[in-house]
């Protein structure tokens, strides 16, 4: 018997274990089971809708999950496309929730059922019917059991060395079935007779004062839940992609609306200190800006008490506190509780003196504590839009022809971006550049696709609709071209569409739909209008298929390509010739994969990512070790590798990348699953997931920061989990045999990267 911990302060009983349990008749198990999903909504009108889109798209599971994943406002069971799994009429849902699940039959999906919750549709996609009671078992105090209950050992994997005595380094979380966001209600009908009646009570007292208790999950209707509801006003016209854009002289202004949505009342921030916690990416280099907060002025109180259902909030303009955004920038906005701490204590310390603060300021950095909403209003339509996820914007000036510009296409391979060098400088090409910078830097592009490869020929893109059939809303008529630019091999132009009244004489109409000749096109140079050349990634267009995604394109100044600070802004330079130039060397920058130093009080480790195996991952991690994330531990204090696993009385590996020491700390974000060929071998970076205790085994797409150093091989992790490897210690090897759990990282150091910026990390929705 071996008692492991696990990394989020659970128990985990692993090997063979002792266990003494009293298996009783339960009334439970004679009952019918139904497996169900349920969509969360705000209204019958809206469920209705829903549920007529569920049978348009076939009315099975499938159609009923993808809705889920659309619509349900159930931020715990819509992951996992409204799974509850098996529930029985006891379970102690709403009564109206259960009447209707089990009054369908399987494959059924109900009308909209009502509780206090709101509407919900449910799907029933599997029926067990109730099996008879069975008699009372009794398993030994050893762990025995009687041959009517016990299991065969499962046989165990063969393989060098023997599995840990304890799971790979994993963060717990409870996973579904869970419940649906209904009260627990007393669904069981009591016999009509009263001596029956008083029977049956002592009965169950009886069979209570017998059975263990068991744990209850966690109800989806919580207490606290408190939401930042972050929204920018629009003057004029709609976006026309998926993010805002600003002109350079126009101040970023927003509309901040704090709301207690929870049962209970909350102690928060004072609305006029919610700017403290605001946090900007720059996404050409994916580094965090630095705020200027001298202009909070200090409130009366810190903290007020928002009562349930109360709004508050103010109206800020971003730029007051971030005045370094440059007029040729994307960027992206969020809040975060451990931002808004810092940034609190840098500019008030003395709020540290309030007698109740150290118990404010752990729940402010607790995820999700306060929760965002980012949407854009636009007066002109009345009508509001939500921005998903992340809220994202430009900053642009105008597009000239003597300013060179890059369009980096960041693909959701996680391998190497491909790199359009832009041109134009005639109306024609000038205007057209003009079209796909806006588009780009509205996120028009992000999440489309190059959805036609003919290799050696063309390959043609920038398809709202994937098939050549879609239009962006604004698109530009008699543009021809006018530079006269061939279309030799790696030209990017843009795709025209000639009206058959007008001809060609007056050029065409450019809408999104951008083509890259793979190979000399001498017959389109008077048909279509060329905005730049392909300078890295030409032999990978080719190779592309239509499943690979533009995560983002991300239009950059030259400085900013040559990886010169961003800062320096729009560059004017004379117009050069469109030869490709290799990627800019020097200190710090290199060709091949990126080096870090990971410096403790024993001695450093020297280590190289693995990038091109692994991009995204490690994006994630220099943008991480650049922003000095792994220096700061809970506290004011340091990280450390807080936890080690251990058999034989040899070390394993050890774990660490959490800011609160403990399984629970992360970046604010889940990064999407890559697979490498790389193994967990002495030395290894392993990317930390959490553990689903109830499965036995890992979530999806939910490593952060959190990761382990492998002190020694263990080809059981390769044989049974799927880790993302992304990194390999390369000198140290003997400071890593002196390492030990609750050891600090002093620094996390960048000593070599690629020239080109690592925006583009994959991260869950």
């Amino acid at each position: 018997m071996k008692l492991m911990n696990s990394f989020a302060g659970r128990s985990l009983l692993l090997g063979a274990f002792s266990l003494s349990v009293l298996v009783g008749v339960t009334y439970a198990s004679a009952q019918e089971q139904r497996k169900v999903s349920h969509i969360l909504l705000v209204s019958k009108a809206q469920a209705e809708q829903v549920r007529k889109e569920v049978i348009a798209g076939g009315g099975d599971a499938k159609a009923f999950t993808a809705a889920c994943y659309k619509h349900s406002k159930d931020a715990t069971t819509k992951p996992l496309g409204g799974n509850l799994g098996f529930i029985r009429q006891s379970s102690g849902y709403d009564p109206a929730f259960s009447a209707a699940a089990f009054n369908l039959k399987t494959g059924g999906i109900s009308e909209p059922v009502l509780t206090e919750f709101g509407w919900h549709l449910i799907h029933v996609s599997e029926i067990k019917a109730g099996s008879a009671p069975k008699k009372a078992v009794a398993a030994s105090a050893t762990g025995q059991k009687t041959p009517a209950t016990s299991k065969p050992p499962a046989k165990p994997v063969v393989v060098t060395p023997a599995k840990p005595a304890a799971p790979p380094p994993a963060k717990p979380v409870v996973v579904t079935p869970a419940k649906p966001a209904v009260a627990p209600q007393q669904t069981q009908q009591q016999p009509k007779d009263p001596g029956a009646v008083k029977a049956a009570q002592a009965a169950s007292a009886a069979k209570a004062a017998t059975q263990k208790a068991v744990p209850k999950r966690r109800p989806l209707a919580v207490s606290r839940k408190v939401v930042l509801r972050i929204e920018s006003v629009l003057s004029g016209a709609s976006p026309r992609g998926s993010q805002l854009s600003f002109r350079k002289d126009v101040a970023v202004e927003l509309n901040l609306t704090l709301k207690n949505e929870g049962r209970t009342d909350q102690r928060l921030p004072s609305p006029a200190l919610l700017p403290l916690g605001f946090e900007v990416t720059r996404l050409s280099d994916n580094k965090k800006m630095t705020g200027d907060f001298s202009a909070v002025a200090e409130p009366a109180s810190y903290f007020s008490t928002l009562k349930s259902w109360e709004i508050t909030g103010l109206a800020v303009s971003l730029n007051e506190y971030f005045p370094s955004l440059t007029p040729s920038g994307r960027y992206r906005l969020n809040w975060s509780g451990a931002a808004f701490i810092s940034n609190l204590e840098a500019r008030f310390a003395k709020v540290k003196d309030l007698p109740d603060y150290s118990v404010l300021k752990a729940e402010l950095m607790k995820d999700n504590s306060i929760r965002t909403r980012k949407v854009f209003l636009d007066r002109s339509a009345n009508r509001s839009s939500s921005l998903g996820g992340d809220f994202e914007f430009s900053v642009f000036g105008t597009v000239t022809s003597n300013v060179k510009y890059y369009a980096r296409v960041n693909l959701t391979t996680g391998t190497d971006p491909i790199v359009f060098e832009l041109s134009g400088s005639k109306r024609g090409n000038l205007f057209a550049m003009r079209q796909f910078i806006n588009l780009a830097n509205e996120g028009f592009y992000d999440r489309l696709n190059f959805y036609d490869v003919q290799g050696d020929d063309y390959a043609l893109g920038g398809c709202s609709s994937k098939n050549g059939m879609g239009v962006p809303p604004i698109r530009i008529a008699n543009l021809k071209n006018d530079d006269a630019v061939k279309h030799t091999a790696g030209t990017v132009s843009f795709l025209t569409r000639v009206s058959s009244k007008q001809g060609k004489s007056r050029g065409g109409e450019v809408g999104s739909i951008f083509f890259v000749s793979l190979k000399d096109h001498p017959e389109l140079d008077t048909e279509h209008v060329p905005i730049g050349k392909v300078v890295e990634g030409l032999d990978q267009i080719k190779k592309l298929t239509p499943q690979t995604l533009f995560d983002s394109v991300v239009i950059l100044t030259e400085a900013e390509y040559k990886g010169e600070s961003p800062d320096a802004a729009a560059v004017a330079s004379a117009a050069k010739p469109n030869t490709p130039k290799p990627p800019a060397t020097g200190e710090g920058i290199t060709l091949d994969n990126p080096e870090i130093l990971i410096k403790t009080a024993k001695g450093d480790l020297e280590v190289t990512l693995f990038e091109n195996n692994c991009y995204s991952t490690v994006a994630s991690f220099v943008m991480l070790a650049e922003d000095d994330f792994f220096s700061k531990g809970p506290d004011g204090g340091k990280m450390t590798f807080y936890e080690s696993i251990e058999q034989d009385g040899k070390n394993l590996c050890l774990i660490t990348g959490s800011p609160t020491n403990d399984g629970d700390g992360d970046p604010g974000y889940k990064l999407i699953d890559e697979k490498t060929k790389h193994k967990c071998e002495r030395g290894s970076l392993v990317m930390l997931k959490q553990y689903d205790e109830e499965k036995d085994g890992y979530v999806e797409n939910s490593s952060g920061s959190q990761f382990f150093i492998c002190t020694q091989d263990i080809p059981y992790f390769d044989v049974n989990y799927e880790f993302t490897v992304f990194g390999k210690v390369t000198k140290g090897l003997e400071v890593l045999d002196k390492l030990k759990k609750g050891d600090a990282i002093e620094a996390i150091n960048v000593v070599k990267k690629k020239s080109h910026g690592y925006g583009n990390i994959r991260k869950v929705k």
